[in-house]
């Protein structure tokens, strides 16, 4: 019996920047729930495709986000998990013990409670934006530029008491590290990142505040064993990063959704509606079409097929998301029921499964569900101001986004949007 898994033949990355998706999903399933892929820095990735399989492979203690474990020629591991040399210490790149008290150190930033709290905030910064989008006169305007980034990021940046003036700086170096297409941009995206970050650590020692960075120094000065001093920096590091990159992603899918399709737009109108959008655009169109990675820390088998120890193995979200087979709900805690997400809007894995489900997925889905709706509301008459063909997506391994959506106003809608609360209401 041949174990080896068969060959995709094709860069991951390079085919997500197509704009249809299905079309990369079909060719996924078609090769085989396991598959290899070829990865540009030499060698092969394991990738599942296949939502059983996928769900096993989450929840395996063997396989591990430990970049030391990746193979010598592999000089740089996506920033998330460090390098070779320097595995990073942060939420996402540690397992067990570890990984339980630093989830445990994260969990009241998001608990319900506190989401719900800063729903105010959300729509705040939803209508200042829309403020500002209404008053620039020229069309067409770009909308990832000019909400879908700029309310993740002033949101992520209430949450952590980062001031505004940061902004800037700190969207440009999560661009580089994202997106730069040369190494030497990728590190200066970082240095500049560390730079904001160890400013940011130093002005809540002296200064602390009602926030979640001024929670976190408190935690590390009370007992250092339980959040050291890189725990920490890595902490806010990982929550600037991923709690406004990925959420602008997929705002921009949930606008590029109600501009193209008047039924998306009618249904966003109502809270259960939005939220139902926003699950629908997570599962077709996944912020993160594939895992970090992770890799063997013995010889195993996946789907029947051998894996080596220290190969490197992914989750392909955007084919298990569209699997013909199963995208069925999965029940269970450890796949979303701690965020508060009914069964029934678990129907994808764009956050995750087991011990890494995305922490911040209740916050992720709010901004989302409060966001379009506010989008809606304001310009109920706008319309793309491209052909749909035009508009262009960029794609790193783990990372996929809209590049830009010019969109027409076509009416002047220029006060605050008014909310109706219904009974739909998915905070």
């Amino acid at each position: 019996m041949d174990t080896t898994a068969p060959d995709l033949g094709m860069d991951l990355a390079e085919a997500a920047r197509d704009p249809d998706l299905a079309v990369l999903a079909e060719v996924l399933h078609t090769t085989g729930p396991v598959v290899r892929a070829p990865y540009p820095a030499g060698g092969y990735v394991w990738v599942v495709t296949e939502p059983g399989i996928a769900r096993k492979v989450l929840s395996d203690t063997r396989l591990v986000k430990d970049a030391a474990l990746a193979p010598p020629h592999w000089t740089e591991v996506f920033t998330v998990l460090g390098t070779r040399s320097r595995p990073h210490p942060g939420l996402i790149a540690v397992e067990g013990a570890q990984h339980r008290r630093l989830r445990n150190v994260h969990a009241p930033a998001f608990t319900p409670r506190r989401i719900r709290a800063l729903e105010p905030r959300i729509r705040a910064a939803c209508d200042e934006r829309l403020d500002r989008i209404a008053t620039m006169g020229a069309n067409p305007v770009d909308v990832v530029a000019e909400y879908c980034y700029p309310v993740p990021l002033t949101v992520i940046g209430e949450l952590l008491g980062i001031p505004p003036t940061a902004h800037a700086d700190l969207r440009q170096a999560t661009e580089d590290i994202a997106y730069g297409a040369e190494h030497s941009v990728r590190k200066a995206g970082r240095a500049l990142l560390a730079h904001w970050v160890e400013r940011a650590v130093e002005s809540k020692r002296d200064q602390p505040g009602e926030d979640f960075i001024s929670d976190l120094v408190a935690v590390h000065e009370a007992d250092p064993d339980l959040l050291q001093a890189e725990e920490l920096t890595a902490a806010v590091t990982g929550l600037i990063f991923a709690g406004h990159e990925t959420t602008a992603g997929l705002l921009a899918s949930l606008l590029m959704t109600v501009v193209t399709d008047p039924e998306a737009r009618e249904a966003a109108k109502t809270d259960a509606g939005a939220a139902a959008l926003v699950e629908e655009t997570l599962r077709l169109f996944p912020p993160v079409p594939n895992t970090t990675w992770r890799f063997a820390a013995e010889p195993l088998t996946i789907g029947g097929h051998e894996v080596p120890r220290g190969a490197a193995v992914l989750v392909s979200i955007l084919a298990v998301n569209r699997c013909p087979v199963n995208h069925g709900a999965v029940d269970g805690a450890e796949n979303g029921a701690e965020n508060g997400a009914p069964s029934a809007e678990r129907d994808h894995l764009s956050f995750g499964y087991g011990p890494h489900y995305c922490i911040g997925a209740g916050l992720s889905r709010t901004e989302a569900r409060i966001a379009v709706r506010a989008f809606v509301d304001r310009f109920p008459d706008v319309k793309l101001a491209v052909d749909q063909s035009e508009l262009t997506w960029d794609s790193s391994l783990p990372l996929r986004r809209l590049r830009s959506l010019p969109v027409s106003l076509t009416a002047d809608h220029t006060s605050g949007s008014d909310h109706v609360e219904d009974s739909g209401r998915a905070a």
